[in-house]
């Protein structure tokens, strides 16, 4: 059967999305749960070889801080709405690092306030994965996630 070439380049369009999306929520994952990062020069691991796509994840220089954050505690899930997940987990330098999870189906948007992760007088707040500074969010953080979606904020609270 025929099939045009841009059906082709927009059907593996998609799956880089969508791989690029579940590669976050793994690495988001592994981060949160303070797994040790195997980014060694001892290791065949050929950074120059990955897609800039994976290098960019892998090499995300704020995300490796929060895994390796002096302080070594781990992250935990302060609640859940449906199949949405948020956690919190506090940082050597006073910070804390959020993550939410779409674990469903389908897009998902998530909302909540500070006090519900104990946070006060939220002074800033940063997207590690895109390395944007949100600003001054005081009241809460809301947005929508896409399926198997994931999201690390560092917040500076008092």
């Amino acid at each position: 059967m025929f099939q045009p070439r841009y059906f082709d380049r927009a059907v593996r369009t998609v799956k880089e999305y969508h791989e690029k999306i579940d590669y976050i929520r793994r690495w988001n994952l592994e981060v949160f749960c303070s797994q040790c990062l195997l980014l060694s020069g001892t290791t065949d691991f050929r950074v120059s070889e990955l897609r800039r796509l994976y290098r960019d994840i892998l090499l995300n220089k704020e995300v490796i801080a929060v895994d390796q954050d002096a302080m070594g505690k781990q992250g935990h899930r302060v609640f859940e709405q449906g199949r949405m997940e948020v956690g919190a987990k506090p940082l050597v330098d006073g910070t804390t690092a959020v993550a939410l999870f779409n674990r469903g189906e389908k897009e998902q948007k998530v909302n909540f306030r500070w006090e519900e992760l104990h946070l006060k007088n939220v002074r800033s707040v940063r997207d590690l994965w895109h390395k944007i500074d949100l600003g001054n969010l005081a009241e809460g953080y809301e947005v929508t996630l896409p399926v198997h979606g994931a999201v690390l904020l560092k917040v500076t609270a008092e």
